[in-house]
């Protein structure tokens, strides 16, 4: 029993020192934010696993739909707001701009609407701010997006990193083996050992 705690003493302290040295230019803390983050990984380098705590098709989707919701899903509320910010000021440009020419049109005897022609320039120019407004706000949903993804392949790895550093589990399964015996063949009872860290 002592020499197996001492085979285990070692390989968990050669283990450790192993991990050390492959890591040893990551200085990773928990409660890292993804500013700090994205200089150590890289987002091209991230490989799916089923522990992830990240989901990046509901994040860069909550970041379509509502731009900064993936990064405030990710736990990077300012990088969120942000992006929430800058489509809410697109998206008011857009409105401010729709309700101006919609104040240049005329009705006329029938009931339709329609633009007179000494307003027509600056309907042209509401138009214009309109759908620029439109495509900008478009951009701004499919950056968030990207930025949503790639924030979330980064923070995976660096959980991933995090459970490796600062984990270990240890199981015990039973088993039951046959052994050949000058008796015959008896049961024999044991316990296997596994330790990860």
């Amino acid at each position: 029993m002592k020499r197996f705690l001492t085979l285990l003493a070692v390989l968990m302290l050669s283990a450790t020192a192993l991990s050390a040295q492959t890591n040893s230019h990551l200085v990773i803390e928990p409660g890292m934010k993804y500013k700090q983050l994205k200089s150590f990984y890289n987002p091209k380098d991230y490989v799916s696993s089923a522990t992830d705590p990240y989901s990046r098709a509901w994040l860069g989707l909550g970041s379509f739909l509502s731009p900064g919701l993936g990064q405030i899903g990710a736990n990077e509320a300012g990088r969120g707001i942000s992006f929430m910010l800058g489509s809410a000021l697109v998206s008011g440009i857009g409105g401010a701009a729709a309700y101006n020419l919609v104040g240049l049109a005329e009705r006329d005897s029938a009931g339709n609407y329609y633009i007179p022609d000494e307003n027509m320039k600056a309907a042209t120019a509401h138009l214009a701010v309109m759908l620029g407004a439109a495509a900008a706000d478009l951009a701004i949903k499919i950056w968030s997006c990207a930025d949503a993804v790639r924030v979330a392949k980064v923070k995976n790895m660096y959980y991933g990193d995090l459970m490796q550093q600062h984990s270990m589990e240890v199981r015990m399964y039973p088993s039951v083996n046959v052994a050949q015996t000058s008796n015959g063949v008896k049961p024999v009872a044991g316990m296997s050992l596994a330790v990860n860290f």
